[in-house]
């Protein structure tokens, strides 16, 4: 019997497999804002596709907040995303 061997990984970031945007849409609503960001609906529209670390960035240059890094904020968000997917 022949070794079978994984020669592909693939990654699906744009939500052509999974339609995950909506997920992200809300924790990033849920966490920003807790955070003491204003939601801003184009500005959301605007980051659509980005880095979860680019679009934590912006909104913290937009409305900075204390208490925690850009590394936490961003891990909040991935694990909301990951806790909405769950339910």
């Amino acid at each position: 019997m022949e070794d079978k061997k994984i020669t592909t990984v693939l990654f699906d970031m744009d939500g052509v497999l999974i339609d995950s945007e909506g997920f992200w849409q809300q924790a990033e609503e849920e966490v920003f804002t807790s955070m003491g960001a204003t939601w801003d609906e184009a500005i959301a529209i605007q980051t659509q596709g980005k880095t979860t670390r680019a679009v934590t960035e912006l909104w913290y240059n937009l409305y900075p907040w204390e208490g925690k890094s850009i590394e936490e904020v961003e891990q909040m968000v991935i694990d909301r995303v990951d806790e909405l997917r769950s339910s």
